[in-house]
Parts: structure tokens; sequence; C-alpha cells
């Protein structure tokens, strides 16, 4: 007689010692939501202190554009912009002034330095080299002598560079006729180095102190 085999669907083990087990192994869910609430927390403070440090900022500036304005009303802007137009009219004029040529300079030196025994008739400038310019002027003398101390008086001159005399010649009524062309220093005849030739002579000499006068004993008369 065949033996009975007979099938359980009840485990071996005791579902005791399967409570056992189950507490000692981790949960990995719990770990990931700790760190998110951490992650979170972090984030709202830092949130909260952007904001806060935002508003201290925006309050900040403000604070220092009233105090910009107060300080801006007490200089009255439309007196700072009117000396602010003048002193930029005054560095123009200033600058026109330091380069514009007198040519009045070349007159008076001609005038101081001229022989009276000869003229000039004409007179023509053109431009020379850098910072200079070439004046050409023709003239007539009552003799070569008068020439040429006239040569002698602007070869003299500091104005003059280079002073040439050329084209001598006699004309029918027996003078002589000439050319002269000269370089002239642009820098020596501008109406900047006029105003400080003025006011160099304008400047009153300093007075020396009186020298001291020695007095000689007076002789004594012999008495009568």
């Amino acid at each position: 007689m065949q033996e009975r085999v007979t099938t359980s669907f009840i485990p071996k083990e005791s579902l005791a010692s399967e409570r056992k087990r189950s507490p000692n192994q981790g949960n990995p869910f719990a770990i990931v939501n700790i760190v998110t609430g951490f992650i979170l927390l972090v984030a709202v403070l830092a949130s909260g202190g952007l904001f806060l440090f935002e508003n201290y900022t925006k309050g900040a500036i403000e604070a220092k554009k009233a105090s910009l304005d107060r300080q801006r009303a007490a200089f009255e802007p439309a007196t700072i912009k009117a000396l602010a137009r003048l002193d930029r009219r005054l560095d123009a004029g200033g600058r026109l002034l330091k380069g514009h040529v007198a040519l009045s300079n070349i007159f008076q030196e001609l005038e101081a330095r001229s022989v009276q025994t000869l003229r000039f008739s004409d007179f023509s400038y053109a431009p020379g080299n850098l910072g200079s310019m070439v004046i050409i002027m023709n003239g007539e003398a009552e003799s070569f002598n008068a020439v040429a101390v006239q040569a002698d008086s602007l070869g003299a001159s500091p104005l003059f560079q280079d002073p040439i005399f050329s084209n001598l010649n006699i004309d029918k009524e027996g003078k002589v006729i000439f050319t002269f062309t000269a370089n002239v220093d642009l820098a020596r005849i501008t109406y900047a180095t006029l105003l400080a030739s003025a006011g160099a002579l304008a400047q009153p000499e300093e007075l020396a102190p009186p020298a001291e006068t020695e007095t000689s004993p007076t002789a004594e008369t012999p008495a009568q």
C-alpha cells in the first residue's frame, strides 16, 4: 500500500522569526525624506535672507539718494551750471588767445629797427615751416650803406630769423631797391606773449633801500 504524500502551504519557519528580522532592515525612503526636508529648509531660509537683504539694499539706496538730493539743493544747481559754463568759456578763450597771432608785434619791431634813409613799400606773409611764417617786403633806400645798416639792425632782432636782402638794384631815380625776406617764429608774436611782456613791464620795480651816508665828524672849533 502506497504512502500518502501530504502537501502543506504553511511555511516551515515561524511568523515570529520573520517579524524579528524586518525591523533590523533600513528603510531607504525615510533617508530620502530626511535629505529632502533639509534641502527644503535651507532653500526657505536662503529665500528669506535674500528677501531681507534686498529690502535693506533698496532702503539704503533710497536713503543715500535723498541725502544726495539734499546736498545738491544746498549747492544751488543753477549757480553750479552757470559757473561751469563760464569756466568752459574762459578755457576756450584762453586757448584762442594763446594760439592767436598778433601781426602788430612784427610792425612794432620793424618800426623800432628801421633806419631813416630806408622805407618799405609793401608787406606780405606766407606759411613757413612748422610753427613759423615767412614775411616778404619790398623797399627802397638812399644808398647801399643804408641797406647794410638795415641788415645789421634786423639781423640783431630776436623776432626775425634768417633775414635776407635780395634783388638789389638801382631804379631810375638812383635809389637802391631790394626785397627783404625772413622767418618769424609764431610763438613770439602770439597775444599771450604780448600780454606776458606787457604784464612784465607793468610790474613796479623793487625799490632799493636808501644807501646809508657816512657823516664825517664835525671839527670842533677852538674856544675863543
